[in-house]
């Protein structure tokens, strides 16, 4: 791992500490849809907390990305971090606001990308992926194609536009993810906003920003630091409810889950039954 990867990796790590300092906000009404949210509208991508809260680049509207997102999501708006991302960078000024579009299959059209596809990847680990580091070396990238679905169920992938693409991976990304949602997918496997904020910094060190300015993309993962805050805060005051004994994002908590699924499943095999097993 190089300095400026490791730097990465800290930067981060530091922020969801920060962010740990925080008060999360309660459930506000939406001025867009007039629905009761709690941070951010999963619909309107308005951030929904007083703006003296939010990190000083996304305050100014001066939050910047790289290179274009296209998130094409197959999951629930509220489990996806990819709308937290889209929230993110609408609250920029200017061009910044375009650089990341979401794609939700339920209600629009993917992108026919196989007709102009130059400079544009799709982010998914796979025998025919190249190092992210390698393809911004030699041709550069200048769109990345995000799948945000579940990790067991990947299978818009197969889709014939997003197909056509060509595929990279993360090389310089931590083993462990920070998200709550587990899976049993292995080391390395990252949920869609910490993949964009890694891929991000990989591309900013080579396009030569300031190591300030790369630090500054931390902010991306703002409303993904106050959910885990959130959470943790519910474990504390909800102990007596009998939650699971260890917080969801820790790896002793994916762990448990991994365990309770593997114990019902069994306990379903047993019975006779068939188990429908979907993390």
């Amino acid at each position: 791992m190089s300095s400026n990867e490791a730097e990465a990796q800290e930067a981060l790590a530091r922020f969801l500490e920060e962010c740990a300092d925080a008060t999360p906000g309660s459930r506000n009404l939406c001025a867009g849809c007039n629905g009761s949210r709690f941070l951010y509208c999963t619909d309107c991508y308005q951030i929904l907390v007083p703006k003296d809260s939010w990190p000083d680049n996304l305050r100014s509207g001066t939050f910047r990305l790289p290179f274009e997102v296209d998130v094409i999501l197959d999951d629930r708006r509220s489990s996806s971090t990819g709308i937290q991302a889209a929230t993110i960078v609408r609250t920029a000024s200017g061009p910044a606001r375009d650089t990341l579009r979401i794609y939700d299959v339920e209600q629009d059209e993917i992108p026919k990308y196989e007709e102009s596809s130059d400079g544009t990847f799709l982010l998914f680990p796979g025998e025919s992926s190249k190092p992210f580091s390698s393809v911004l070396a030699t041709s550069g990238i200048k769109k990345l194609v995000v799948l945000d679905c579940k990790w067991s169920k990947p299978s818009i992938r197969l889709n014939a536009s997003i197909a056509s693409l060509p595929r990279v991976h993360l090389d310089c990304a931590p083993q462990q993810s920070y998200y709550w949602r587990w899976h049993n997918a292995g080391p390395g496997m990252l949920c869609t906003i910490e993949a964009l904020y890694f891929a991000a910094w990989q591309a900013a060190n080579m396009q030569q920003w300031s190591l300030s300015e790369q630090k500054s993309l931390v902010s991306m993962m703002w409303i993904f630091g106050q959910q885990r805050e959130a959470i943790r805060r519910h474990y504390i005051v909800g102990q007596e409810r009998k939650l699971p004994p260890h917080l969801p994002f820790t790896e002793q908590g994916k762990e448990y889950q991994r365990a309770m699924r593997r114990k019902n499943a069994s306990k379903g095999q047993e019975r006779g039954g068939a188990t429908d097993i979907v993390e």
